[in-house]
């Protein structure tokens, strides 16, 4: 396992703790996501909850994508987020994966 900050050079802010049944979960990244173009959705699996949630990933622009759920978050649940970063951009393969929760 990686150490989190690690991460430091590629992700500059995420959701995490407690948010609204209504949000959205965002990243930010410290470099440009050339890969997409701001609006595109992206692939299915470059987020994954557990608990499971069905939505909608997409790029909010050059440096932020976001994750837009189907139907609000449930109240008191916590959820665990992993993030496929080479879905996204070319990162050491020990780095692949970043992990959060919300």
């Amino acid at each position: 396992m990686s150490d989190p900050a690690d991460y430091d050079k590629i992700i500059v802010g995420h959701t995490a703790g407690i948010i609204s049944s209504q949000s959205a979960v965002q990243v930010t990244f410290a470099k440009a996501i050339e890969s997409y173009q701001p609006g595109a959705e992206l692939p299915a699996d470059v987020f994954t909850f557990v608990p499971s949630i069905s939505g909608t990933a997409t790029v909010e622009d050059s440096y932020s994508i976001s994750f837009k759920p189907n139907k609000p978050l449930k109240q008191g649940i916590k959820y665990a987020v992993s993030l496929n970063l080479v879905r996204l951009m070319e990162v050491p393969k020990e780095l692949k994966k970043i992990q959060f929760r919300i």
